[in-house]
C-alpha cells in the first residue's frame, strides 16, 4: 500500500515531467529549423547581391516566413516547460537580433540591388562575412537555454526516480516486518496454544487427570472448553462404569438380601448423589432387609 500510494502521489509529477522533456524535445526541433530558416535568409540574400536572380529573394521571403512561423510556435511551447523562464526572453533576444538584421542589412542589400548602385552593393557585400554574427550569436544563447531546461528536467526525472526507489525498498522492508510479526503472532496465538492442547490431549490419551487449560475468549478458547468438557464427560463415564462393575461384582457375589440391598445404596450414593429422604428411604429397607423373615424363622 505504501509502494502504492507513492506511486499515485507522484504520478502526476511523474506525468509532468514526461511533458516537459517532449516540449524541450520540440524546442530543439524548432531551433534547428530556425537557424535554418536565418541561414536560408542569408544565403538568399547573397545570391541576390552577386546574381541579381528574383528566384534568391523568393528564398529570402520563405526563410523570412518560416521564422516567423517557427518563432510564435516556441514561444507556445516555451510556456509549456516550467524549468524554461530563461528561453522565452532569450527568443525575443534573436527575434529582436533577426530583426534588426533584415532592417540594417537585409532591406538595404535588396534595394541597392533594385536600384543598380554598385557602390552601395560592394559595400554590403564586404560585410556579408560578419552581417549574421549577432543572430548566430542569439541561436547559440537559445540552445544553452534549452540545454538547461533539458537539465532541469531530467533532475527532476532522477529525484522521481529515486523517490520511487527509496517507497519500494521501503515498502519491502515493511512487508517483511509485517511477515515476522505475523509469523511472532500465529506462533504465540495458534501454534503454540494448539501445541499445548495437543500435548493434553496426549496425556489425557494415556490416563492422566489433566484438565484442559482455557485462557481465552476465542476460537481456540471455545475449542479447549469443549475439549474439557468432553474429557469430563469421558471421566464421569468411566467413573460410572466403575462403580457399576463394583456394583455388578457386589450383587453378584452377594450371600444375601441384605447385602444386594446395601450394594444398591452405595451404588445409588454414588451415581445420583440422592438426597437425605432418599437415603432415609434406602436406610429404612436396608433395615428391614436385615430382619430375618417370615420364611427364615419357620
Amino acid at each position: 500500500m505504501s509502494i502504492g500510494a507513492v506511486y499515485v502521489a507522484t504520478e502526476t509529477e511523474r506525468l509532468d515531467v514526461r511533458h516537459d522533456l517532449r516540449a524541450v524535445a520540440d524546442l530543439y526541433d524548432l531551433t534547428v529549423g530556425l537557424s535554418n530558416a536565418i541561414r536560408d535568409q542569408e544565403a538568399g540574400l547573397d545570391d541576390y547581391l552577386l546574381s541579381s536572380d528574383p528566384g534568391a529573394v523568393a528564398r529570402y521571403g520563405a526563410g523570412l516566413e518560416t521564422e516567423l512561423r517557427l518563432t510564435e510556435r516556441m514561444h507556445q511551447v516555451a510556456l509549456i516547460v516550467s524549468e524554461s523562464p530563461a528561453i522565452a526572453p532569450a527568443l525575443d533576444a534573436l527575434t529582436t537580433e533577426s530583426h534588426a538584421w533584415r532592417v540594417d542589412f537585409a532591406q538595404p542589400a535588396i534595394a541597392a540591388v533594385d536600384h543598380g548602385s554598385k557602390p552601395e552593393i560592394s559595400r554590403i557585400i564586404a560585410l556579408v562575412a560578419t552581417d549574421q554574427e549577432p543572430t548566430l550569436a542569439g541561436v547559440g544563447e537559445l540552445i544553452a537555454q534549452i540545454t538547461a531546461a533539458q537539465a532541469a528536467v531530467e533532475l527532476r526525472e532522477d529525484a522521481l526516480t529515486e523517490a520511487r526507489a527509496i517507497a519500494v525498498g521501503v515498502g519491502i522492508a515493511l512487508m517483511l516486518l509485517a511477515a515476522t510479526a505475523s509469523l511472532v503472532l500465529v506462533r504465540r496465538w495458534v501454534t503454540d496454544p494448539l501445541g499445548r492442547l495437543l500435548a493434553t490431549a496426549t496425556e489425557v490419551q494415556t490416563g492422566a487427570d489433566v484438565a484442559f487449560v482455557t485462557e481465552r475468549d476465542d476460537e481456540i478458547g471455545r475449542l479447549g472448553r469443549a475439549l474439557e468438557r468432553m474429557r469430563t464427560a469421558l471421566q464421569l463415564d468411566v467413573d460410572r462404569s466403575s462403580i457399576l462393575n463394583r456394583f455388578t461384582e457386589v450383587t453378584t457375589f452377594a450371600g444375601d438380601d441384605s447385602a444386594v440391598a446395601g450394594a444398591n445404596l452405595e451404588a445409588l450414593k454414588l451415581l445420583v448423589q440422592p438426597d437425605a429422604g432418599v437415603t432415609h428411604v434406602l436406610n429404612r429397607s436396608k433395615a428391614r432387609s436385615g430382619r430375618p423373615s417370615a420364611r427364615s424363622c419357620r
